[in-house]
């Protein structure tokens, strides 16, 4: 039974990390004809001034909030109006309800850190990492990471992905 659940696990990852990465790309590319500059991890990239820290406390509360919903409609409204337009709602849907019976409802998280992911523009890609504990423990344990990837163009941002990943610390 465990192996089961270790391999819907790694599928409901992987699968989610495919998307990420398929709205990621269509993002930069949307841009511009020319190939997508991926950013250099060489040093820390700040957030623009409009993301502030209490910004990235509401990205947070609404991420949890939206989850712990275990509402299919509530957390697909979650993602920006053209990340939802790119996928279909059933298959987020399926995965979304893959992830609550492999890790329950969230307690509790903080920000962590972020990451550039992309650049091309005014628009860049990152992903904010929010350290989180479940209400009970899960095939990872009872703590974890949650990667919310989000777009901004300077204008305006909006999330394209999330996926939960295992605390590595």
């Amino acid at each position: 039974m465990k192996v089961d659940n270790t391999h819907t696990l790694l599928y409901v990852i992987a699968v989610t990390v495919s998307i990420n990465l398929i709205v990621s790309v269509w993002v930069l590319k949307r841009m511009t004809s020319e190939p997508p500059m991926i950013a250099e991890f060489t040093e820390m990239v700040q957030l623009p001034e409009h993301i502030t820290s209490e910004v990235l406390k509401d990205i947070y509360k609404n991420f949890r909030e939206a989850y712990n919903s275990h509402d299919n409609d509530v957390f697909w409204e979650l993602f920006a109006p053209f990340y939802q337009s790119k996928m279909n709602k059933n298959d987020m849907t399926e995965n979304y309800q893959k992830m609550i019976k492999m890790f329950d409802t969230i307690l509790d998280g903080s920000y962590s850190h972020h990451e550039i992911i992309g650049s091309d523009g005014n628009m860049n890609l990152y992903i904010l990492h929010y350290d989180i504990m479940f209400s009970e423990p899960s095939v990872i344990g009872d703590e974890a990471v949650v990667n919310i990837t989000i777009f901004d163009d300077g204008k305006e941002f909006g999330i394209i992905g999330t996926f939960i990943s295992q605390n590595i610390k």
